[in-house]
Parts: C-alpha cells; sequence; structure tokens
C-alpha cells in the first residue's frame, strides 16, 4: 500500500498528494494584476540599486554596490524564463513585452532563447540533443576565477547576441 505517486491505496498519502498538487496548481495560475506589482517592485529595486552605483561612483563604495547590482540584474533572467514559457502573465502581449525587454538587458536575444530552451525541455538530458549539454559543465570555479565571475557566459552571449538580434529571428 501506498506506492505510486498518488499513494496508492493508502488514503492519507493519497489525500496528502492531492493537496499538494491542488497548491501547486494554485500556484501556476497566471494573473497580470498579481505579477505587475512582482515585477514593478523588481525594476523599482533593479533602479534603486542603479542609482545608488551612480552616486557612489567616485569612491569605493561603488564595488558593493556594483555587486548589488548585479545580484538584482542577474534576477531578470527569472521572469525572462517565464516569459519564454508564456507562463509571467496571463497575456501573452505583456510576456513577449517582458522577454523583449529583460532580455535585451541580459544580452540574451528573446527568440533564440525560446527556441533553444524549448529543445532543452523536448530533449533534456539527452547529450546528442540538449542544448544545455553542449559545453562541458565547469570544472572548479576555485581554479578558474572566470567562471565565478560569469566571464564564459558573456565570451559566448555576446556573440550570439550580435549574430541573432539583427536578423529578429533565430535561423532553423
Amino acid at each position: 500500500g501506498g506506492v505510486g505517486p498518488a499513494g496508492g491505496d493508502n488514503p492519507v498519502i493519497a489525500h496528502s498528494a492531492k493537496r499538494r498538487a491542488a497548491g501547486l496548481k494554485a500556484l501556476a495560475v497566471r494573473a497580470n494584476a498579481k505579477a505587475l506589482p512582482w515585477l514593478a517592485g523588481h525594476f523599482g529595486v533593479l533602479a534603486c540599486a542603479g542609482a545608488l552605483v551612480w552616486m557612489l561612483r567616485d569612491s569605493l563604495w561603488v564595488i558593493p554596490a556594483l555587486v548589488a547590482h548585479g545580484y538584482v540584474l542577474s534576477f531578470l533572467f527569472c521572469p525572462f524564463h517565464e516569459a519564454a514559457h508564456v507562463t509571467a502573465f496571463r497575456s501573452r502581449w505583456i510576456n513577449q513585452v517582458l522577454g523583449h525587454f529583460a532580455g535585451f538587458t541580459l544580452l540574451l536575444p528573446f527568440g533564440y532563447y525560446r527556441r533553444f530552451h524549448w529543445d532543452h525541455h523536448r530533449y533534456t538530458q539527452d547529450p546528442q540533443r540538449d542544448p544545455e549539454l553542449a559545453l562541458p559543465k565547469p570544472r572548479n570555479a576555485v581554479r578558474d576565477p572566470g567562471l565565478a565571475g560569469g566571464m564564459q557566459t558573456w565570451k559566448r552571449r555576446i556573440p550570439t547576441t550580435l549574430t541573432h538580434a539583427p536578423l529578429g529571428r533565430v535561423p532553423p
């Protein structure tokens, strides 16, 4: 008893699994009115961090301000990723605008990323076809400081952007 995803014949486990599934389903409901304040808050924090960098630009305090700004900026990938899944907002056009804006900010063309990410989901963990497995995993961030700073990512991202962004599409 109690075997399987829904708990099999164990009513306690089955009930718990159903409650958990219902809770997850409630979280997955797309709503513009709930998502817009979160996005505005993210942009507000990003603007404050950017203003802090600007105000401290002539002192050494600019270094921790830049780190904080970069940290907040890197989290733009979260709404970017959700926009690629068309789950950030109920409205498709808002997802598109958000995806293109965040992609521009992150130097990651939205159309390119959507196709890349679709292939990743279609072929997850298939070493021949999952595009996320095309490059070897980093060995050691301590031995290669460029990994910790994201230099490998930028080395690939800039040529990708220059190749795909002017076209406005991703070649097949």
